[in-house]
């Protein structure tokens, strides 16, 4: 019934419930046609319009919210490739991402300039790992290796020996791993891209980059007396997204076995 006041107020109601609040505005105005003196429905129309332009500042202020992020994001983006480029650092895609437990895996730039680096430390012999938040670029190897083994803590689980301490091993990164990172944006292939890749023979090309690379890609032995900004720097090293070190124990079965195998290809 088009005259029934009550049905207008119900329906406006659920609606309501259900946080529509255009459409139970709209409602209300509907049973305001028909008895425009209603005290009933112009007091839900005033309180709904409150609750809507509330929901309204609400979604507006997420919005700018997160377009403030985006833009210090985008800035600490900026800052860390300008660090990196600056200092020679080749970066290479991500391929350990998933070994840092969820945590953020982007560095830094601090007030003074320095890059503090997360690092993954990768223990081969176990398939064990350790995620290190915060390495200042200037902090020498050495001093973090004596954090992961330190004599007054418990040795880990997968080492109750104590084989592994900071004099007893030698660390490793893998050059030439991953890809270098393009500085340009990636472009998205199409189809007609990937057909015409094939057709001119830059998909061929592609593979034999990466047999070349597969080819030279090594662990190589990082001084521990070199500070973490330095190894970074050693021929081949492309930074996979974050530093990773290779941690065995010197002179042992498993190193010999670990340097003839080689890295892992990606």
């Amino acid at each position: 019934d088009p005259q029934n006041i009550k049905a207008y107020f119900r329906a406006a109601k659920a609606l309501l419930g259900l946080h529509k609040y255009p459409a139970a505005i709209e409602k209300i105005e509907d049973g305001l046609k028909v008895d425009a003196e209603n005290k009933e429905l112009q007091k839900m129309l005033e309180d709904t319009r409150k609750r809507h332009q509330a929901q309204l500042d609400e979604v507006k202020k997420k919005e700018q919210a997160k377009a403030k992020q985006m833009v210090q994001d985008s800035s600490k983006s900026r800052a860390v490739r300008k660090a990196t480029e600056e200092r020679g650092v080749t970066m290479g895609e991500m391929i350990y991402q998933g070994l840092a437990g969820g945590q953020n895996v982007d560095p830094t730039v601090d007030a003074e300039g320095h890059v503090h680096w997360p690092v993954l430390v990768i223990y081969d012999e176990f398939d064990q790992s350790d995620f290190i938040q915060d390495v200042h670029e200037l902090s020498a190897v050495e001093e973090t290796v004596s954090l992961l083994f330190d004599p007054s803590q418990p040795p880990p689980d997968w080492d109750p020996e104590r084989k592994y301490t900071a004099a007893s091993v030698r660390v490793y990164f893998a050059s030439h791993q991953c890809k270098v990172l393009s500085k340009g944006k990636k472009k998205v292939q199409s189809d007609e891209d990937f057909i015409g890749s094939l057709l001119s023979g830059s998909e061929r090309k592609g593979a034999e980059d990466d047999y070349a690379r597969a080819d030279k890609s090594a662990y190589v032995e990082v001084d521990l007396s070199k500070t973490l900004g330095e190894c970074l720097l050693q021929d081949g090293h492309v930074v996979p997204g974050f530093p990773v070190l290779h941690v065995v124990v010197r002179d042992s079965v498993f190193e010999r076995h670990f340097l003839a195998k080689g890295p892992a290809e990606f």
